[in-house]
């Protein structure tokens, strides 16, 4: 199925179409962040013209940019990173304000993955060290200990 915007074939479909031409190329160990923008990402086609200038694009995909940038093995690790922020995710929330937000930031972080390639970005290190902050220190303090039940 060919996605159109008027004649022209969507720039994010031909990315990932070229994602899965140059899989052989990336898949083990990657091609390198800098590589990818300065001489790879060229020879191979992720460039797009914006304002008469030839820019190198990211592939639209937080898991897909990881596993071109480092390979199956940084993908894994990126993988394992969200394992643990999974982790930290308050197990029950109930009515606490501070614990259902948490939640809904986690959702949405990971709901962007697919659609975004800049995981590198201050947003998504923001949420995690939000996330980590919570399960290190907050959720003790706002657990109820049983001698304060009495």
């Amino acid at each position: 199925m060919e996605v159109k915007t008027g004649e022209r074939k969507d720039p994010r479909v031909s990315f990932y179409e070229k994602a899965i031409r140059d899989i052989d190329d990336y898949w083990f160990m990657g091609v390198g962040t800098g590589n990818y923008f300065q001489k790879w990402g060229f020879e191979k086609g992720y460039d797009h013209e914006s304002l008469g200038v030839r820019i190198i694009y990211g592939v639209h995909n937080g898991f897909l940019q990881v596993l071109i940038f480092w390979g199956v093995i940084g993908l894994l690790a990126f993988l394992a990173i969200i394992w643990q922020a999974y982790r930290c995710v308050p197990e029950r929330c109930g009515s606490d304000p501070l614990a259902l937000s948490l939640l809904g930031l986690a959702v949405s972080l990971l709901a962007l993955l697919p659609f975004m390639h800049h995981f590198e970005a201050k947003g998504f290190s923001l949420g995690l060290g939000m996330l980590v902050a919570y399960q290190r220190w907050l959720a003790h303090s706002n657990a109820v200990s049983p001698e304060s039940n009495n």
